[in-house]
């Protein structure tokens, strides 16, 4: 074969190559690049994203709060349950959190709440009795804190999951505040929702006094 030719033969098989190494790197950028929490998708196809509460805004209109139930003994459900109330006392069950009393600024008496032990795997669940639209849910942690009280009986659960009963989650976090503070999501159909995964702030007794599940 001709020099000339040759030549030319190489310098396409250099063009290739080129061409390919530089493929590989893209890829490669495209493979190693890090995730954002936002582009984290979970096999439900809810997103990993740690949604922040805000403050509370008013409700739209047609919803109400679905799991409000201010006479357990008379009214099943909404029924809350959960794995832990401090020494199986009335004023720390689970039922407390949804009573729709909000008054968080003390613990005990006056001032009912789902209060459990201290223990790494609590949960709360809030069983609706059939299906309903959530959109937001509205927590009130206990505030038995400065500079509500004299001193900081209580810390709080800093962030959270919330698990649906069709298999979605979206994780929340928290701000040590004694008003309500809300967590919106995209709406979604489901017969229960299940508070997980608390995390508390500091190594004090944590509590919420009132969670509220906003549809319809």
């Amino acid at each position: 074969m001709p020099f000339s030719k040759i030549n030319i033969r190489l310098k396409k098989m250099n063009m290739k190559n080129k061409i390919l190494t530089q493929g590989s790197v893209v890829a490669a950028v495209l493979i190693f690049l890090p995730l954002q929490a936002e582009d984290l998708v979970s096999s439900h196809g809810g997103s990993t994203k740690v949604v922040v509460a805000t403050t509370v805004t008013n409700p739209r209109p047609g919803t109400a709060n679905v799991a409000l139930n201010a006479t357990p003994e008379e009214q099943k459900y909404p029924l809350a349950t959960s794995n832990s109330e401090y020494n199986s006392l009335s004023i720390f069950a689970a039922k407390c959190a949804i009573n729709g009393n909000t008054s968080n600024k003390g613990h005990g008496g006056a001032f009912p709440s789902w209060g459990p032990h201290k223990r790494p795997d609590l949960w709360l669940k809030i069983d609706f009795g059939k299906e309903v639209e959530v959109e937001k849910i509205v927590i009130y942690v206990r505030a038995d804190f400065t500079p509500y009280t004299a001193d900081d009986h209580d810390s709080y659960w800093k962030t959270g999951t919330i698990e649906f009963s069709d298999g979605t989650k979206c994780a929340y976090e928290l701000s040590r505040t004694a008003d309500g503070q809300e967590i919106s999501f995209p709406s979604r159909n489901v017969e229960w929702v299940k508070l997980t995964d608390l995390v508390p702030f500091k190594d004090l007794w944590c509590a919420f006094t009132e969670v509220q599940v906003w549809g319809k």
